[in-house]
């Protein structure tokens, strides 16, 4: 059965070319570039993995991470951000890798790869 990944990115550009990445590596995958949606998603889905974008609309990866720490604390999340300070932040409050955007693919499947 193939492991399955949320994506949470408010650029649907993003998630269209992440969700293929991860298919094309035999992932499942469930996307949403509405953040409010996350903590439903995670209830519903039960993902083995989150990939989660830091800056967004409504409530930001930062404050969805908390979230998620706090409810689904061995979840291994993955955060995105084109901003290094952000990505730093969210490693202190338990991500469990992050990446500067742009991101190199082979990367990231090497990751999601060893965390699920």
């Amino acid at each position: 059965m193939a492991k399955k990944v949320l994506v949470i990115d408010d650029q649907r550009v993003t998630v269209i070319v992440l969700e293929e990445v991860l298919k094309n590596n035999g992932y499942e995958v469930i996307t949403s570039t509405d953040s409010s949606l996350a903590a439903q998603l995670i209830e519903k889905n039960s993902p083995d993995i989150v990939i989660l974008d830091i800056l967004m609309p409504d409530i930001d990866g930062i404050e969805l991470l908390k979230i998620i720490r706090e409810n689904y604390s061995e979840l291994p999340v993955i955060t995105i951000s084109s901003d290094k300070l952000y990505l730093r932040i969210s490693e202190k409050l338990g991500a469990s890798a992050s990446f500067t955007k742009p991101i190199f693919h082979d990367d990231l499947i090497a990751m999601v790869n060893k965390l699920s």
